[in-house]
């Protein structure tokens, strides 16, 4: 009775949240009140399986540790009919040991970070969004993405990333953001949150309280950020409050330290001012707390696995997220088990994070409790969605069109880079195949090369398709080092913001992004279909227009 009686008081204190539907704790309560100890530190548990098929290591996954949720990676999937079935087998999987159904997640956040390549809609990446500025298409791109993952079985993104990107030397942030502005970032953040959960997947912001002004990957070190809560508020604590204001069901940690607030290099993760203080009594959020991955270098050089786990738990955190399938896994879950049963975390405790797990669940849609049995729910799309659907295309071509933007001064006319203008002349240059297949199909009399031939390109007009700004010779070809050449054209398709670094920034076309949107709108401007953008609201670490 007093476990119950806990929960209930969490339950009447919960309130001022937006969210999908109505809250229906009163369904899960009887649930989590029957489950053993067990079944509820499995359900905190998403880690990652192997393969693209279920074998005798994932079944011993699934059979030990009893996870609430899967992480799936681009190696598990191979097309969409394989997608699915995977799915199916971890879903049936799971009910068959715990009874309960699977949070599947999964990183499709839209440009260089997806994992699924196959039957869905691969939109440019965040920062391509935050250039164009608009909510209705960030919304409806959002949903778009939401309904063809709810279709492979997918019911969780772990994203938008929210982070405000105004540090130009972030290695690991860049494109994922929506921008250097923090209220750019907090509308097409609430913009992609609402729609991504008006198709009944959950989005997990990311990656709380912010890892925009890093210039270190946590995957790799702990970063660390000197400022203080004044800084965090203004800026970097922005978007996740509109986020939080509207909706979002999940928030990930990021394994950063603030010594200037901590008075410690602790990582937010395993803080309990940043988890509870703050992110649950301060900003009110009522959702579900994820870390990130906890074998990254950021917490792992803190904290073994277990012991790990154990302090993000008592920070505040509801799921522990590991991104491999191997010793760490079981060495979290004995842990957390171990924990409980020795008092150093309270059952209660563990109650108040599997209500939220299960509660979200029966919520949107991926499992239903009727009679004290729970079965997995049935995700069906309505006529409103399909002609949605239908639309994605032409969705994602506006998107990526608009986010074409030219960068030489306003003195520079466009129209003297547009490839018909300087006919049989131009050389296009690309190490990738599939770009140069797409250029050589648009523009068949022009020449593409691999790559750089300063006999072939000697007195022509060069249009340099990079990805990198550590492209092969970048730095000679564009300063027309030891060759004689007409003009250069730089079309960047990935992180701009390395360009900083160097002396001048040749005429370029951005696209923000390399998906094959991105690419063909390129391809369009570059043929004369219409003129790209010349502004700019994102600080690229060089002066714009």
């Amino acid at each position: 009775m007093r476990q119950f009686a806990a929960i209930l008081i969490m339950l009447f204190i919960m309130t001022g949240m937006a969210s999908c539907s109505p809250y229906r704790y009163e369904e899960v309560i009887p649930v989590v009140e029957k489950m053993t100890i067990e079944r509820k530190i499995g359900q905190m548990m998403m880690p990652a399986v192997p393969g693209t098929h279920i074998g005798t290591p994932t079944r011993e996954i699934i059979r030990h540790c009893m996870p609430g949720g899967i992480i799936l990676f681009g190696f598990n999937l191979e097309d969409r009919a394989q997608t699915i079935e995977l799915i199916s087998s971890l879903q049936g999987e799971s009910m068959a040991r715990s009874g309960i159904p699977l949070f599947v997640s999964i990183d499709q956040e839209g440009g260089r970070v997806k994992r699924v390549r196959d039957g869905v809609t691969q939109f440019p990446g965040s920062l391509a969004f935050g250039v164009v500025n608009d909510e209705d298409l960030t919304y409806r791109a959002a949903r778009i993405t939401g309904l063809e993952l709810r279709q492979t079985g997918v019911n969780m993104n772990l994203a938008p990333v929210l982070d405000v990107n105004n540090n130009p030397m972030n290695p690991v942030i860049n494109t994922r953001s929506f921008g250097s502005e923090p209220g750019i970032v907090a509308r097409m953040g609430v913009a992609y949150i609402k729609g991504l959960q008006a198709a009944k997947c959950i989005a997990v912001g990311k990656h709380f309280p912010g890892h925009g002004d890093t210039d270190r990957d946590s995957h790799h070190t702990l970063p660390v950020i000197r400022y203080d809560m004044k800084r965090l508020r203004n800026i970097e604590l922005v978007p996740f409050k509109k986020a939080i204001a509207n909706g979002v069901e999940g928030i990930m940690t990021a394994h950063i330290a603030y010594p200037e607030i901590l008075d410690s290099l602790k990582p937010a993760t395993i803080s309990s001012y940043f988890l509870n203080e703050l992110l649950r009594d301060e900003m009110k959020f009522k959702g579900l707390i994820l870390t990130d991955d906890m074998e990254m270098k950021g917490i792992a050089g803190v904290a073994s696995a277990g012991e790990g786990a154990i302090r993000a738990v008592q920070a505040g955190a509801d799921i522990i997220l590991i991104s491999s399938y191997g010793e760490n896994v079981t060495d979290i879950y004995n842990s957390l088990l171990q924990a409980v049963k020795d008092g150093t975390i309270s059952e209660e405790r563990i109650d108040r994070s599997v209500t939220r797990i299960l509660e979200q669940k029966v919520r949107y849609n991926i499992m239903e409790t009727g009679e004290q049995v729970i079965a997995p729910a049935k995700f069906h799309l309505s006529e409103d969605e399909k002609k949605l659907l239908s639309e994605a295309e032409s969705i994602n071509t506006r998107v990526s069109r608009q986010a074409v933007y030219f960068h030489a001064g306003n003195r520079v006319p466009f129209s003297r880079y547009i490839i018909k203008n300087n006919g049989k002349n131009a050389v296009i240059i690309t190490e990738n195949r599939r770009t140069a297949s797409l250029f050589k199909s648009a523009f068949s009399d022009i020449t593409v090369l691999p790559g750089w031939d300063a006999k072939k390109v000697s007195g022509k007009m060069v249009y340099l398709v990079s990805y990198s700004a550590s492209y092969r010779k970048f730095k000679d070809i564009i300063t027309k080092k030891d060759v004689t050449i007409d003009r250069v054209l730089v079309i960047h398709t990935g992180n701009p913001f390395p360009l900083a670094g160097n002396v001048s920034i040749p005429p370029t076309l951005f696209t923000f992004s390399n998906t094959r949107g991105s690419i063909e709108a390129a391809i369009h401007c570059l043929g004369g279909k219409y003129e790209p953008r010349r502004k700019i609201n994102v600080n690229l670490g060089f002066e714009t227009p």
